[in-house]
C-alpha cells in the first residue's frame, strides 16, 4: 500500500478514472475524450506529477499536478490538474497522502506558491473541507457558463 509515481501501464486505469471523475463533476458537460486523456498523462508521466495510491496491490487513487512559472512572473508555481479517489475508498487517507506528497514535490521544484482547486461543482465539498484541514486558504470562486 501506497504512493508511487504512474507509469505507462497505468495509463488505462488512469483514463477509466478520469471518466468517471468527469461525468460526476461540473465537467460532465463536455465531451470525454480518452486518446486526449491517454496523450496528455503521457506527456505528464516522468516529467510532472503524477502518483497513484495503491491498496491491496491495487490502484485505488491519483492526483495530477504540474509545477510551472506564472504567466506574469519567474516564480515557480504548482497547481493540480486532477485528484481522483474511488468511491468505496474516499474518506480513507489516500487524498490526504497523495496531497502530502504532491506539496513535498512541489517544494521540491522550488515553487513559491502552490494552488491545487476543487472544481467539482460541490460547494463545500470534502475536498475543500480537506484542502483547507491542511493548511490551506480558499481564495477566489470558479464559475461557469456552458454554451451550446
Amino acid at each position: 500500500m501506497g504512493i508511487r509515481d504512474a507509469t505507462a501501464y497505468d495509463l488505462d486505469w488512469l483514463v477509466e478514472a478520469g471518466l468517471e471523475m468527469q461525468l460526476e463533476s461540473s465537467f460532465s458537460y463536455l465531451t470525454y475524450d480518452p486518446d486526449r486523456v491517454r496523450s496528455v498523462l503521457s506527456g505528464l508521466i516522468g516529467t510532472q506529477y503524477v502518483r497513484v495510491y495503491e491498496k491491496d496491490g491495487r490502484i485505488v487513487a491519483v492526483m495530477v499536478g504540474v509545477a510551472t512559472p506564472a504567466w506574469f512572473s519567474q516564480d515557480m508555481m504548482a497547481t493540480d490538474l486532477a485528484l481522483f479517489v474511488e468511491k468505496k475508498h474516499r474518506g480513507s487517507m489516500a487524498a490526504i497522502r497523495l496531497i502530502r506528497d504532491f506539496l513535498r514535490w512541489a517544494k521540491d521544484q522550488g515553487v513559491k506558491q502552490i494552488r491545487p482547486g476543487v472544481s467539482t461543482g460541490a460547494v463545500g465539498s470534502a475536498g475543500s473541507r480537506l484542502y483547507e484541514a491542511i493548511g490551506f486558504e480558499a481564495v477566489g470562486t470558479t464559475y461557469v457558463l456552458n454554451v451550446r
